[in-house]
């Protein structure tokens, strides 16, 4: 059951999440031709301006995802009942902590933004304020069905609720040319879908109440305060190691430059949003697996998962090094690329992030939160000390560096560390042993197909971008082949797809 509802998960997820990709994408072009990239500056500077508001949920989500594995398991609805009571009332009081927050950041915006021509940004950010403040207030069910592995079941409504948002953004961008109105669809078309899912979750868990009166035993509540306080470091590092780019090329380059990035940014999140869908789907089976099963088959499972990591997000981010510019040359034109040392910092940045997610999702779903809870802290300023120093020495590059630095200088070796000692109680060497390795062959075949691919050199055209993606394609299975082939996880997943392929055509 646990499997299945895994495939599931992870099969909707990237349902979802591919439909997404593909839409904001069409939705982003037609923004960019319509409002120009000053706008879609503004809009990645506000939106980074909201994620640091988003500190103050303190990780109290994960804490209760966690808390909520056990009694799930077990159909103890009287304590889901009570969690999830108390997940409302805090819920509520953060949503008017952000407001709060929210609108006293307004005071400042003149110092953070310059004015941008026929838009009024104090109107425009409190649109992204509202959208922001009623998550808090009808999204905190969703926990619920995440953490019973159900959120599947979501899929349908969210894709049309979804579809519907979408198709009226480009209708309106192409007839109102409005940056206003097509903030307006965002949020009204969310709060519909927020309430709706809303709805859905209560009748579905009609043996759950959400406003029980009774008090969190004393032990549950310290397990909680006890995650959210390490959480709570988490959020704050991760804002400003994620969350701060912008506004540091804002301050001391302009907003246009702004904008240009974040085509970039946008580019690779749409992409890892939609390949960390496929860890997401499996966190909540891994909590299950955590609760039920030994040590042995977990660090098993996740071998597996972190190899499968290595390969998806090296193939990945070897792919954008060699043709994202060539991409954005033929979607937006030459005038919105960066120099390729600037992208290759991006793309490595991509890697290590990516490679992070099957540690983090054994973090989450064993509620490992605390152990490591100023590592973030330290990253973060590690971060925000080399970016806004070299932004001034050397421009963009200088941001992309300060991240790549504090990436490596502690996540690549401490997150590992954390969950063997906690969760597997097994040494994390062999983990080292084959990320270094990993990394090196990865570097090395992005070394040698990149300078295959500029022997062809072919023009810039979609045809040739085409034919580019097909060499790159087979380039990287035969080097990764030449690498892997006696590397039994490699084996394994070539079994497993090869079986499958058998099984579909009936062999």
């Amino acid at each position: 059951m646990r499997t299945e509802k895994s495939i599931l998960n992870v099969s909707s997820n990237f349902f979802i999440y591919t439909f997404r990709t593909i839409m904001m994408f069409i939705v982003r072009t037609v923004f960019i031709k319509v409002l120009g990239e000053e706008i879609l500056g503004l809009d990645g500077l506000f939106t980074n301006i909201l994620l640091m508001l988003s500190i103050t949920e303190l990780g109290i989500s994960n804490a209760i995802n966690f808390s909520l594995y056990k009694p799930l398991a077990e159909k103890d609805y009287k304590k889901i009942s009570i969690l999830m009571s108390f997940y409302k009332r805090i819920y509520r009081i953060i949503g008017f902590v952000v407001l709060l927050l929210g609108l006293i950041v307004m005071i400042f915006l003149n110092h953070i933004v310059s004015s941008v021509s026929n838009i009024n940004i104090y109107i425009v950010y409190l649109i992204y304020l509202f959208d922001t403040v009623t998550l808090y207030f009808v999204s905190y069910k969703d926990t619920l069905i995440i953490a019973d592995q159900n959120n599947y079941k979501l899929i349908k409504y969210n894709f049309i609720f979804y579809l519907i948002m979408y198709i009226l953004q480009i209708i309106v961008l192409i007839i109102a040319k409005s940056f206003i109105l097509y903030l307006l669809v965002k949020i009204l078309i969310m709060f519909i879908q927020r309430i709706y899912i809303n709805r859905y979750i209560t009748k579905k868990y009609n043996q759950i109440s959400f406003n029980s009166n009774e008090k969190l035993n004393a032990n549950d509540l310290q397990i909680i305060k006890t995650n959210v306080k390490g959480m709570f470091f988490h959020k704050i590092g991760y804002y400003f190691i994620n969350g701060t780019d912008n506004i540091v090329i804002s301050k001391f380059l302009n907003i246009v430059t702004v904008g240009i990035y974040t085509n970039y940014l946008s580019l690779i999140t749409m992409t890892s949003t939609l390949l960390s869908s496929l860890y997401k789907g499996i966190t909540a089976s891994f909590g299950n697996l955590i609760v039920l099963e030994n040590r042995k088959l977990q660090e098993q499972i996740f071998e597996r998962i972190s190899f499968a990591g290595h390969i998806i997000y090296s193939f990945v981010a070897i792919a954008f090094m060699v043709l994202i510019n060539p991409f954005i040359t033929l979607w937006l034109g030459s005038k919105y690329t960066f120099s390729t040392s600037v992208v290759i910092i991006i793309c490595i940045n991509f890697y290590i992030d990516g490679m992070r997610l099957a540690v983090d999702s054994i973090k989450d779903a064993a509620g490992v939160y605390n152990q490591d809870k100023y590592v973030p802290i330290v990253q973060a300023i590690i971060n925000i000390i080399i970016s806004v120093f070299l932004v001034q020495k050397i421009g963009l590059i200088g941001v992309v560096i300060g991240t790549l630095i504090s990436n490596i200088v502690l996540p690549c070796w401490n997150r590992p560390y954390i969950i063997y000692k906690y969760v597997f109680k097994d040494s994390p060497k062999n983990y080292y042993i084959n990320y270094i390795k990993n990394f090196i062959i990865g570097f090395i075949t992005a070394f040698l197909i990149s300078l295959i691919m500029s022997f062809i050199d072919l023009k810039i055209s979609v045809i040739n971008f085409i034919i580019s993606i097909f060499i790159y394609c087979i380039l990287y299975f035969i080097m990764t082949s030449i690498f892997y082939i006696k590397n039994s996880n490699y084996k394994f997943y070539i079994h497993l797809v090869t079986s499958k392929i058998k099984m579909i055509l009936g062999l």
